[in-house]
């Protein structure tokens, strides 16, 4: 509609008489009166509209109110109703409504009750106009009459406004679909079949849409590479175990118009279940991944070469677990050492020169201590005398050293070796997470307008940080290196020509990292507005890889040429062995348990007795290491706190120890436990010690009980035990009435490897205690005991009920 004419002209005639004249008595006698009666009566009948009012000051709101109402009477008082009708509405389409009103504000119930309020304050204000009932009923009929027309005339309006912004929406995902550099689909898991391909299959496959029939399963999976398509099947198959927002992946090749194999990599969540909670359908998008394909398999071959250049240079290596057992030494070290096998990095300690073992042992200490590197000659002895040079660097965690790394190699005789092939520890494995990527809307003035959740994992900047803001402020700033470049790339980019194509910018994120983006850009409509949409892709792994693919090569081709001169130049190289450390374990009980069966009548008591002890200390080794590796996970899991019943994931832990529970007539009785935020598998584990502790330490003769409280209080409290004062702690106690403990021993009990039994009278490593310290520590919680000998023993878990970061409500 061009006018305001042309909208009075498309409504009925509206003669107004009687509320004329008595709009013309408000507007002379009861104005104010009449906004403050509106204002009033809106905020009881809470209109949803009233919402967008309640951070205005009152004297603005009468203001507003004043005007408003002044508005409506004074097109009444002229018997302009029509016309009132028309410019409110245009007003309303064209998005110039008072104050901070948007169009998209107005809802169907702000329409019906704003005509019911009117029509109320109308009647209210009647008996101070007129005694007249007849008056009173012509006025209200006329105020029907033009409810009527205005809610019509509104409600039209709400529908085009709604149809327009459907519109608008439709559009914008129709170019995403057209941008995304992937094929969209949607799979029915029942029929067995696509539903929605998108038109992204012609460009990545070949296939125009005319010539392809969707709906024909067997076409696709015809196409599919044999070696994959039972696969495919079988995946699509178990997607009926996916859980809710679940998203799975999924590799493999298909054959594209020209005959050739492509690989693609799928992404699919469940996107409708029937009423029995069985997935029925599928969303998934497929990205082409040929090139990281390649890739893959070039490095492989790199890394075949890389082992084979090893066993011609005789050079061993070594991954060294300073703080545990898993340790990794590589069949050449073990040859170039004589060695069949090795308990432990000391091993080969013994045939060290004695006059060299001093040397060593400094190179060793000196690497701990100061900036990680060691190096070191000296004479070696086993099966034949032999000089060994090696060298190594030591990582460390929280000011600890962690690991050193490094490799060995027997230079007695003058071998013509070359620098080796340093590995490359990073691995080539780019996953786009919750595809599709990164989408960032960009008005014509190149300020951002749009920004997703992956837009801000890529770059660092949350919504609210860039959003209003030109793209050349963050993600393309002015002023770094190449900014220049980058510029005219995008503006070349948004040229009609150059849309929906792919162009790779190198821009840097919210902590001034340099990165590589893949960005597609489509024009389309935001707010009504033209705007750019660009789908954004980090490539900065794929770029990585490609440099380093060259840095081997050159390496590689340096080691061929540098082979004859070892003795005037050798480096470190990082190589991880795999070898381990409880496979001479296995062996040695295995084989002794092969002497006792095999061999049984033939051995004397004494040879029995002493196998049977190599077993059992076979066997404490294999529990101290599954121990120490529990502990070591205890540390390194990702610490992800999830809202968890603990009165859940106590029967749980009954469950798990239910023949223990019954084998020893254990009782077990519980409080009801709150609702909190822990690591729930940790926790289980936490509950699971302490009680099982109890169940073990139990007295002779006297039925195992243990009895699980809960309650909060205040961490001022407990401050001496390490809690915040600040801080409200849930306490969970757990008695029982086993052997209990002297007192003083309380602290060391959660040190590892601490022990106030033999291990004669108790089974156990001496680590369960200390996992279940750090389990605490990992929820910044306390965990303290308490023990009598001979009574009992009471351990008390003291988890905050909030972050110490989360501000209190």
């Amino acid at each position: 509609m061009n006018s305001v004419d042309e909208l009075v002209k498309k409504q009925p005639k509206l003669d107004l008489k009687y509320l004329s004249d008595y709009s013309v008595f408000l507007v002379q006698n009861k104005l104010e009166e009449f906004a403050r009666a509106m204002v009033r009566v809106c905020r009881e009948e809470n209109i949803p509209l009233w919402k967008h009012f309640e951070s205005v000051p009152e004297d603005r709101v009468m203001r507003i109110a004043i005007e408003s109402c002044n508005e409506l009477l004074g097109y009444f008082a002229r018997n302009a109703a029509l016309e009132y009708i028309a410019i409110t509405r245009k007003k309303w389409i064209e998005n110039q409504m008072p104050y901070l009103l948007q169009k998209e504000h107005v809802k169907v119930e702000d329409i019906t009750l704003l005509s019911f309020i009117r029509r109320k304050l109308f009647r209210e204000f009647l008996p101070s106009y007129t005694s007249d009932t007849a008056v009173w009923f012509e006025i209200m009929d006329e105020m029907d009459r033009f409810t009527t027309a205005q809610e019509e005339g509104s409600i039209y309006t709400l529908l085009e406004n709604d149809r327009n912004k459907l519109n608008e929406h439709l559009l914008f995902f129709e170019k995403i679909n057209k941008t995304v550099p992937g094929v969209i689909y949607v799979f029915d898991l029942v029929k067995f079949k696509p539903e929605y391909v998108s038109s992204n299959r012609e460009k990545l496959l070949g296939f125009a849409e005319e010539g392809v029939n969707d709906q024909n399963p067997d076409f696709w999976f015809s196409r599919v590479h044999p070696d994959d398509h039972d696969r495919l099947v079988e995946y699509f198959r178990n997607m009926e175990t996916a859980k809710e927002t679940e998203i799975r992946s999924f590799e493999f090749r298909i054959k594209n118009s020209s005959g050739s194999y492509q690989w693609f990599r799928k992404y699919d969540v469940v996107s409708k279940r029937n009423e029995y909670g069985k997935p029925i359908q599928i969303i998934g998008i497929s990205i082409e991944v040929s090139k990281e394909k390649n890739i893959l398999l070039e490095l492989e071959s790199r890394e075949q070469q890389f082992h084979e250049a090893q066993e011609i240079a005789r050079l061993g290596t070594f991954d060294w677990d300073l703080q545990g057992n898993n340790s990794l030494f590589s069949p050449q070290m073990m040859e170039i050492f004589d060695l069949e096998q090795v308990s432990n990095i000391g091993a080969f300690m013994e045939y060290i020169h004695p006059a060299d073992q001093d040397n060593l042992k400094k190179a060793l200490s000196d690497a701990m201590q100061e900036n990680g590197r060691y190096e070191c000659q000296y004479r070696y002895k086993k099966n034949k005398a032999k000089v060994i040079w090696s060298r190594g660097l030591v990582t460390f965690v929280d000011g600890k050293p962690h690991r050193m790394k490094g490799f060995v190699m027997d230079v007695t005789k003058n071998y013509l070796l070359s620098e080796m092939l340093v590995q490359s520890e990073t691995t080539f494995r780019t996953l786009i997470q919750n595809a599709p990527d990164a989408v960032i809307v960009i008005d014509e003035n190149n300020n951002i307008e749009f920004w997703n959740p992956k837009a801000e994992s890529i770059f660092g900047w949350k919504a609210e940080e860039v959003i209003g803001n030109s793209l050349f402020d963050n993600v393309l700033k002015t002023g770094i290196t190449g900014a220049a470049k980058n510029e005219a790339q995008w503006l070349k980019a948004q040229s009609k020509a150059n849309t929906n194509k792919t162009i790779e910018i190198t821009t840097r994120n919210k902590k001034g990292k340099s990165q590589v983006v893949a960005i597609s850009i489509a024009t389309s409509l935001w707010n009504g507005k033209q705007a750019y949409i660009a789908f954004v892709r980090n490539i900065t792994k794929e770029k990585k890889i490609e440099q380093e693919l060259e840095q081997n090569r050159n390496q590689l081709a340096q080691k061929n040429a540098e082979l004859e001169k070892i003795n005037s130049e050798l480096t470190s190289f990082n190589y991880i062995a795999s070898h381990d450390l409880k496979e001479p374990l296995r062996k040695i009980k295995t084989y002794s348990n092969f002497i006792i069966d095999k061999a049984n009548n033939s051995l004397s008591d004494d040879i029995k007795e002493y196998l049977k002890r190599i077993v059992t200390s076979t066997s404490n080794m294999q529990k101290l290491i599954d121990d120490l590796l529990a502990f070591s996970r205890t540390s390194s899991t990702e610490k992800n706190l999830t809202l968890t019943d603990l009165n859940v994931l106590l029967e749980e832990v009954k469950s798990s120890l239910k023949y223990t529970i019954e084998e020893h007539n254990v009782t077990i009785t519980s409080a009801a436990l709150p609702v909190v935020k822990v690591i729930p598998f940790q926790f289980q584990q936490l509950l699971e010690n302490i009680i099982g502790n109890a169940i073990k330490y139990r007295k002779p003769d006297t039925k195992p009980s243990v009895s699980i409280t809960y309650d909060t209080v205040a961490g001022k409290n407990y401050v001496s035990h390490g809690a915040l004062p600040d801080m409200e702690y849930n306490r969970i106690s757990v008695k029982d009435n086993g052997i209990g403990f002297d007192q003083v021993y309380s602290h060391k009990i959660f040190e590892i490897f601490q022990r106030l039994h033999g291990k004669n009278e108790y089974a156990g490593t001496g680590i369960g205690l200390a996992i279940c310290k750090k389990i605490v520590e990992n929820h910044k919680g306390i965990i303290t005991a308490e023990g009598v000998e001979g009574e009992g023993a009471t351990f008390r878990i003291y988890i905050p009920t909030r972050c110490p970061n989360e501000k209190q409500k």
